[in-house]
């Protein structure tokens, strides 16, 4: 019995070392840093003054196809690549993009009644509420720069090769 286990064990693990999984690297002409695409993952090509936008398959050494368009690897100019860590960073920025325009709602509040209050001759210092609506709006802009920031491989500086 324990010999039958260890067969099947072994049967499986043969099975499984045998596939390989279909990838894209892409390589950096000056600094040979590599990144591997699976096959299905998403991403956004541009090639032959198309953009194509969706999940990849790898269909042999030279083509990829995305929503049913062949794509040569040699027409490709532009890759864009969607993983986990570009999903984070998207998270990042719309929650700081909320994050800061909850401090500018907060200075302009903070300003309203300041403007209010110095009705009635208080002379309360515009200082603060100023500084929230700054300081929210430069939070926005940065939470607007992490979602622009993206990557992209052209052709001009990688290298794509198909390993299937």
């Amino acid at each position: 019995m324990k010999e039958l286990f260890l067969g099947l064990f072994l049967a499986v693990l043969k099975l499984g070392l045998a596939q390989q999984a279909k990838s894209v690297h892409i390589i950096n002409r000056q600094t040979s840093e590599r990144l591997v695409i699976y096959d299905y993952e998403k991403m956004k090509v541009y090639a032959n003054n198309t953009v194509y936008k969706g999940h990849f398959q790898i269909l042999n050494d030279s083509i990829i196809q995305i929503a049913n368009a062949k794509i040569f690897v040699s027409d490709i100019t532009i890759l864009k690549y969607t993983n986990w860590k570009n999903r984070i960073k998207r998270f990042t920025g719309f929650t700081t993009i909320g994050f800061g325009t909850g401090i500018v709602l907060v200075g302009v509040a903070d300003y309203i009644l300041t403007k209010i209050v110095n009705i009635f001759n208080f002379n309360i210092s515009y200082t603060r509420p100023i500084a929230l609506m700054s300081s929210g709006s430069m939070t926005i802009v940065s939470g607007i720069l992490i979602l622009k920031s993206k990557k992209s491989f052209n052709a001009e500086n990688y290298k794509m090769l198909i390993y299937s």
